[in-house]
């Protein structure tokens, strides 16, 4: 599996910037996997995005962090 934890917020308006889709594009692409997951900080909703022109898709998870342990894993 591949993910990539950043240490930025999630932006507020859910675009997440290109260079951090094309680093998974990058990682997918260099070990033959089609899904890669980019995992933010903040408020917002899972998402699913296949980059164009091939089979791969990136998954976007922001996670809410002011919980408790128990309450951000339950959250997801």
């Amino acid at each position: 599996m591949i993910f990539d934890a950043k240490y930025k917020a999630a932006p507020a308006n859910g675009q997440y910037p290109n260079a951090d889709h094309h680093q998974m594009l990058a990682y997918a692409t260099a070990s033959g996997r089609t899904d890669a997951w980019l995992v933010y900080a903040g408020p917002g909703r899972p998402a699913q995005r296949r980059v164009r022109n091939s089979g791969i898709y990136v998954h976007e998870c922001p996670i809410d962090p002011s919980g408790t342990p128990c309450e951000v894993i339950r959250s997801y």
